[in-house]
C-alpha cells in the first residue's frame, strides 16, 4: 500500500505517488512485473477482510477526492476495483 501523502485526488495520487514509485522501482531492474491481487468471495482472505470492518463504497476516478482514511478506503473490495478499472493513468 502506497499512502497518498499530500495528493488530494486519484489523479494526484498516480501522478504524484504511484508512479513515481513504480519507475523507481524499475531504475534498478531491467524488468519489472506488476501484480494486484484479488480477494475471490469465497477464498479465506476474503473472510478475514470482511471481519475486519467495512467501510463505504466509493467513487474513483482522476479528479475524485482521495478518501481521508484511506485504511478504511481500502477496506472495501469495490474500491479497489474500481481503482484499477475505471482510473486509466494519463
Amino acid at each position: 500500500m502506497l499512502n497518498p501523502g499530500t495528493a488530494k485526488t486519484f489523479g494526484e495520487y498516480a501522478k504524484d505517488v504511484f508512479i513515481p514509485f513504480v519507475l523507481s522501482q524499475y531504475k534498478s531492474t531491467t524488468r519489472l512485473d506488476l501484480a494486484w491481487d484479488r480477494y475471490l468471495p469465497e477464498s479465506l482472505k476474503n473472510t478475514t477482510r470482511e471481519r475486519r470492518g467495512k467501510g463505504v463504497p466509493r467513487r474513483v476516478g482522476t479528479s475524485v477526492a482521495v478518501p481521508g482514511q484511506w485504511q478504511n478506503f481500502l477496506r472495501v473490495n469495490e474500491n479497489k476495483q474500481n481503482f484499477s478499472v475505471s482510473s486509466p493513468l494519463k
